[in-house]
């Protein structure tokens, strides 16, 4: 039905009357690589089904493939309607159009930005703009972050959502999201089942440098941790949780180079793994050095897990490279090395196209190649 939908939509626009009246842009990004894992274990070592190595095609080797339309109206006297519909491709398998990764109305002027829909909340935002390789597969932040909806991905994304972005006052831009992230049916007599988040950011651009802070609350006392899908963090742990977050990132492009940092901090309130006096933490340093097309990436990423009895961090190490074939073409190839200690099992490589865990304890490679065109 989405699909038929979106057709419907793409028919409209097509028609001159739709782009009369509104200021239409259809864009994309069409990301297809190869990817070859190196796991920690396999079937005859881990008892779990395994693999030492496993090669996948891709579809997100640098960044989501997607398919977008956004327009704007000019209403008058500064005010401007605006739209956004955007969502994720699968360029290795059968399905066209998946997931929207955003769908928005909103209105922007002098005021600044209000939107409601499903939306990429200021947390996505934050962690996007904190290392060289945003959504990469390469991405070696996403490797070891303990977050909740500080994410350059999925988990940055928010259903039911409405936000607020400032204009720029000499640099500095403010936004706050809110959003309920997770609806259930509950019981009578239960109370009520929703889990809800709220964001506050604030953020500094000015010449080569670009900085930010973010704070998130997730109220997440009346639902079942399973339900937010995959979070490392949490382990075996399906108690009820709430989470709150918080992360400061920099960088600065000093021309022959660019820098970035980062930090992020995880505390959760549950039932069963109480870790609410505990910081988990998780932070990342990487450099992007561009030499006329070419430009050759470094990052290390880490994080110091407190959510579980033993020390179950993990480290991660990327080194990329891109090239230039035009302006909207990029080939690219990379090696991530991913370490675990203990009962971690952070993956480097995919499972399909979905990270792989490993072994417990154990390391894991992937390299990885391939090209991104956008439009």
């Amino acid at each position: 039905m989405q699909k038929k939908l979106i057709a419907l939509a793409i028919a409209g626009l097509a028609s001159s009357a739709a782009f009369a009246q509104t200021n239409v842009t259809i864009y994309g990004i069409v990301d297809a690589g190869v990817a070859y894992s190196f796991d920690g274990g396999n079937a005859n070592n881990n008892g779990n089904g395994g693999r030492d190595s496993q090669f996948n095609v891709i579809s997100n080797g640098l960044s989501g493939s997607r398919l977008g339309f956004k327009g704007v109206e000019d209403l008058g006297n500064g005010l401007k309607a605006l739209f956004t519909l955007e969502y994720s491709v699968t360029m290795d398998t059968a399905g066209a159009l998946d997931n929207a990764r955003q769908q928005f109305v909103g209105l922007t002027g002098g005021f600044g930005t209000a939107v409601i829909g499903r939306l990429q909340t200021t947390g996505y935002d934050f962690s996007c703009a904190a290392g060289p390789l945003p959504g990469s597969a390469l991405n070696a932040m996403d490797k070891v972050s303990v977050n909740v909806t500080l994410n350059c991905g999925g988990l940055g994304r928010a259903n039911n959502a409405i936000a607020y972005i400032s204009p720029s006052f000499g640099g500095v831009t403010f936004a706050i999201n809110h959003a309920r992230v997770t609806e259930a049916a509950g019981a009578p007599g239960q109370g009520n089942p929703d889990a809800y988040a709220t964001l506050l950011s604030a953020s500094y651009k000015n010449g080569g440098l670009d900085a930010g802070v973010v704070y998130s609350k997730y109220n997440g006392s009346h639902i079942d941790v399973t339900a937010l899908g995959t979070l490392p963090v949490f382990g075996a742990n399906t108690s009820f949780v709430d989470a709150a977050e918080y992360g400061i990132r920099a960088s600065y492009d000093f021309g022959v180079a660019k820098v970035f940092g980062s930090w992020q901090g995880l505390e959760v309130t549950s039932g069963v793994n109480d870790p609410a006096d505990k910081l988990n933490q998780s932070w990342q340093a990487a450099v992007a050095v561009p030499v006329g097309k070419h430009t050759f990436i470094a990052q290390y990423a880490g994080n110091q897990v407190k959510a579980t009895t033993a020390a179950d961090n993990t480290a991660a190490y990327t080194l990329a490279y891109t090239y230039s074939l035009s302006k909207r073409t990029t080939a690219y190839a990379g090696y991530t090395f991913v370490e675990n200690e203990n009962g971690a099992n952070r993956a480097a490589g995919f499972n399909g196209g979905t990270p792989n865990l490993t072994v417990a304890g154990a390391s894991s490679q992937v390299v990885a190649a391939g090209l991104r065109h956008s439009f």
